[in-house]
């Protein structure tokens, strides 16, 4: 008998709002106080994108990189209906290959993993990569950083995650070149910025500040800035 499919999951990695371990060029930038409302607002705000993608048959999912009752615990309202994971693993290729082949293994089509440092990204590239999902293996948003955005899977790749230089400009470089070694067609998104140092948060700021009161886009942050 066939599997009935869990459909599409969109999965947010979250780190938790602790005082003094999240956004450190931020910090030393404006000070843990401001980094760290800064990166609540940019949990928020990816929460919301989460409930956006609902209405496109896609499920909404949280990966904490820490004990995940604890970190869900003061998002109570944001995480209705979110399914609350656990990172497990020793650098990122670990953590998002474990949580790829949990999911899909689980019988979801296709997953696609996001972080929390994109408090603004653009609904229509999420439904992108999963309307590419539906005839390619893997997808990649690519950003500025030489890192990337977004992963999106139908098929555990493991080959992906090893011997990538994890936390430098590399890590798409790495990517691609393991994806033309495995012969799997190197399938990416729209470029788009990741907010890391205050050099991005400008950047955000000003995309921001052209957005109509009335848009929802990023209205969190959009507080904690005053745009």
């Amino acid at each position: 008998m066939k599997r009935s499919s869990a459909g599409p999951i969109l999965v947010l990695f979250a780190r938790p709002p602790k005082p003094g371990e999240v956004k450190p060029r931020l910090a030393a930038a404006l000070g843990d106080e401001k980094a760290l409302a800064l990166h609540r607002a940019f949990l928020l705000d990816s929460m919301e994108l989460l409930h956006r993608v609902s209405p496109h048959g896609i499920r909404p999912a949280v990966a904490w990189s820490g004990a995940a009752a604890e970190a869900s615990a003061s998002f109570t309202d944001a995480l209705r209906g979110v399914e609350i994971l656990e990172q497990q693993g020793d650098d990122p290729g670990q953590r998002m290959s474990g949580v790829l082949a949990d999911l899909l293994a689980r019988g979801h089509d296709c997953v696609a993993i996001i972080g929390d440092d994109t408090p603004a990204l653009p609904l229509g590239h999420l439904l992108a990569a999963f309307e590419l999902l539906r005839d390619r293996d893997l997808v990649l948003g690519p950003s500025s950083d030489g890192g990337y955005y977004l992963l999106g899977a139908r098929a555990v790749v493991p080959e992906i995650f090893r011997g990538i230089s994890w936390g430098t400009d590399r890590v798409l470089a790495e990517t691609l070149k393991l994806l033309k070694i495995l012969g799997l067609p190197r399938v990416q998104l729209p470029v788009y910025r990741k907010v890391d140092g205050p050099e991005d948060l400008d950047e955000l700021r000003s995309g921001l500040a052209e957005l109509r009161d009335s848009d929802p886009t990023a209205r969190n942050t959009r507080q904690i800035l005053a745009i």
